[in-house]
């Protein structure tokens, strides 16, 4: 019953791939939702989406148990420039394909 924690008005909310699945429009409702919720709590948000990383004053990129990088998104592109290439997992309108490992657009 994750509704629960929005009722409670929890502090914290953790997040897992809030807008998977959903259209544009309905992410776009999701995200604006959450940048205002982000005013008064917490927010933990594991993702690939770029929009949603967006939202981040700290991103925190793991990888294989590890902390890759960690920075705002701006730092994380100048000094990490290859997470956000075409093929990565946090090209805008790219979710990775888990069973080829590749990268394919989900809105078409």
């Amino acid at each position: 019953m994750p509704w629960l924690a929005f009722l409670r008005r929890s502090p914290l909310l953790l997040l897992d791939e809030p807008t998977a699945s959903l259209d544009r429009a309905s992410e776009a409702h999701v995200i604006d939702a959450l940048a205002k919720l982000k005013q008064a709590r917490t927010l933990v948000i594991l993702t690939h989406r770029l929009d949603l990383l967006a939202l981040a004053d700290r991103i925190l990129v793991l990888e294989h148990g590890q902390v890759r990088a960690m920075g705002t998104l701006d730092e994380l592109r100048a000094t990490h420039p290859a997470l956000f290439n075409a093929s990565s997992r946090f090209s805008e309108g790219k979710v990775l394909n888990r069973a080829e490992d590749t990268a394919e657009d989900k809105y078409v």
